[in-house]
């Protein structure tokens, strides 16, 4: 069934069906708070990721080299803000030397609008499936320089459902507390609110778009990429086919010329 064609009253609601109906486990990332992205070592050990040549991803790169960016609008106009993802690395090409990688998410939600963001809900209903035990087993929290929110609103609830008849999703739930990102008046009224999280795992994951469900009083669909098991893509570790052939191409060419000489 696509959910993404049904309008739905409640963030729980949509939560339910897209995410725990059909869970079989999940789990809560420890929130490993951040100062900063230089904390993290960017700028430093690490080095936007270079993507434009990754010719596996299913979608495009429209963020510098390294990310993609991307609007969005409620039902009715009710909410609207953006989703971007940024990524990093310990070098800044795909291939053996890459055994650190870091994915910056930018949820920003703007709070002139009638509602706010209840909910990002990442993996749902795509022909790709979240890689649950990556992002298992990959360190997880906010960068808090990176992060407005109004005083005393707390973390989102960020959760990894494990599904057994649906797709694997990382939702992040805005309503604990009581307060959603971007509700109306906050942050001096009309002002965005922005919430950074940080993923870092090592070179042997794959990363591709998937499908985000964002809700509140309504759903809304948009793209972004997260770590994903696509049997016969390469992890970001392993160099691209095409480079492979083109580097036994280039040596079998120089050994002919040798020979010619």
């Amino acid at each position: 069934m696509s959910m993404l064609k049904v309008v739905w009253g409640s963030a729980a609601l949509v939560g339910m069906i897209a995410g725990s109906a059909q869970a079989q486990s999940s789990f809560v990332p420890v929130n490993n708070i951040a100062a900063s992205r230089a904390a993290l070592g960017v700028g430093t050990s690490l080095v936007p990721l270079d993507l434009s040549t990754a010719s596996f991803l299913n979608g495009t790169i429209n963020l510098g080299n390294n990310g993609f960016s991307t609007p969005f609008v409620g039902a009715g106009g009710n909410f609207s803000g953006s989703l971007g993802i940024e990524v990093f690395g310990n070098v800044n090409s795909l291939g053996a030397s890459l055994n650190d990688v870091l994915l910056v998410y930018t949820m920003q939600a703007n709070s002139g609008t009638f509602a706010g963001a209840e909910s990002f809900d990442f993996g749902v209903d795509t022909s790709i499936e979240l890689d649950f035990a990556a992002l298992q087993a990959a360190t997880h929290g906010r960068i808090s320089a990176d992060t407005s929110l109004e005083v005393g609103q707390l973390d989102p609830t960020a959760t990894l459902f494990n599904n057994v008849t649906a797709n694997d999703t990382f939702m992040f739930d805005f309503t604990n507390g009581g307060t959603v990102l971007g509700e109306p008046g906050q942050l001096g009224g009309g002002n965005a609110e922005t919430y950074s999280w940080y993923i870092r795992s090592t070179g042997n994951v794959k990363l591709n778009f998937v499908d985000v469900l964002i809700t509140d009083f309504g759903g809304t669909t948009v793209r972004s990429m997260s770590l994903v098991n696509n049997p016969g893509q390469p992890n970001l570790g392993v160099p691209a086919p095409g480079a492979a052939v083109g580097l036994i191409a280039g040596m079998g060419g120089l050994a002919l010329r040798r020979r010619r000489r």
